[in-house]
């Protein structure tokens, strides 16, 4: 049997409810649901992986900020036109891996995946934001750093609603 080097930093399953994905510091890991076997797992130097909205693709981003796509059944897909600048805090790909999100001190930036144009962004004053969820669609529920979190239509790049909080971010968000 194989086992992670290390603590998993999360898992998830798949869009297929077949497949778990687990991960840490150093390898990616896809595993069969039903028996635990192991079906493939990749070396990596990064902690940051999303899963995408359909459940269908995982995104990985490499130390030199690359984005590599894997499949289910843990084979690398390819390679993403976009590279991730320094600083940036946390990336959600959405509508139907359309779309990448990404989120650094003071903005919250939109890329086209396919050709990695960007197609919009959102910049913030204060307080900052801290966390983020992105629908897929068109909108975007932002933590910011007093404790308080905001609606946003990302086509028109207009807030919608404020809420004062507090909030306690860490404890994550959900839009449906």
């Amino acid at each position: 049997a194989h086992t992670h080097r290390g603590p998993a930093h999360a898992t998830f399953f798949m869009g297929d409810d077949e497949t778990i994905v687990s991960f840490n510091h150093e390898e990616l890991f896809f595993w069969e649901r039903s028996s635990g076997r192991l079906i493939a797992s990749h070396h990596a130097n990064s902690a940051r992986y999303v899963l995408g909205p359909a459940g269908n693709t995982v995104l990985r981003q490499t130390a030199t900020g690359g984005l590599q796509s894997f499949d289910p059944r843990g084979v690398l897909l390819g390679r993403l036109p976009i590279v991730v600048p320094p600083g940036n805090r946390e990336l959600i790909l959405g509508d139907r891996a359309r779309k990448l999100m990404l989120m650094s001190t003071d903005r919250l930036t939109e890329w086209d995946t396919s050709t990695g144009e960007l197609v919009s962004t959102l910049e913030f004053e204060s307080p900052t934001p801290i966390r983020f969820t992105y629908s897929g669609g068109r909108d975007l529920l932002v933590n910011l750093s007093d404790g308080s979190f905001e609606l946003w239509n990302i086509d028109a790049r207009e807030r919608l609603l404020r809420h004062a909080g507090p909030y306690d971010a860490r404890r994550g968000m959900v839009l449906s």
